[in-house]
């Protein structure tokens, strides 16, 4: 089932979920919908809220990655062990990161409502932490944010 909404856009309906997509720097971004017990009016009235302000609510997200997840970056995830086909190992050391330059390694994939308060950003990390998602959680409609890894 489809249907038009004029901030989400084409919403599609399966096994209860709501999925939309709206565009974020230029960029697609999926956004899902999960009810999570309350009504379908709180859930798509607070995605609407979500996407009217999403360049706001992409900085305090992005924010939340920073200090929640760049020391662990700088700390340990920069450096790894490459093993090539011969089974010989090589260390490998990247520079630590600035904010800016680890924030421009996150792109913004995937928006996800969960009822009328809870909302993630899930970010592709750029290859910063070997292919897991970076996700920026709110519990509390937006007002504050925590990062972590994911996958």
């Amino acid at each position: 089932m489809m249907s038009r909404d004029p901030i989400l856009g084409d919403i599609t309906v399966d096994d209860g979920t709501f999925s939309a997509q709206t565009t974020v720097g230029g960029r697609p971004v999926s956004i899902q919908i999960d009810l999570d017990d309350v009504a379908q009016d709180a859930a798509l009235g607070f995605a609407r809220s979500v996407v009217e302000c999403v360049d706001s609510h992409l900085q305090a997200a992005l924010h939340s990655a920073v200090r929640d997840l760049l020391g662990t970056y700088n700390d340990g995830w920069r450096s790894y062990i490459e093993c090539d086909e011969a089974g010989n190992q090589t260390e490998v050391t990247n520079p630590a990161l600035s904010p800016a330059e680890f924030t421009g390694n996150l792109v913004l994939q995937d928006i996800t409502i969960r009822g009328d308060t809870c909302c993630d950003f899930v970010f592709g990390d750029g290859g910063m932490f070997a292919g897991h998602a970076v996700i920026a959680v709110s519990l509390d409609a937006c007002s504050s944010w925590h990062a972590e890894l994911f996958g």
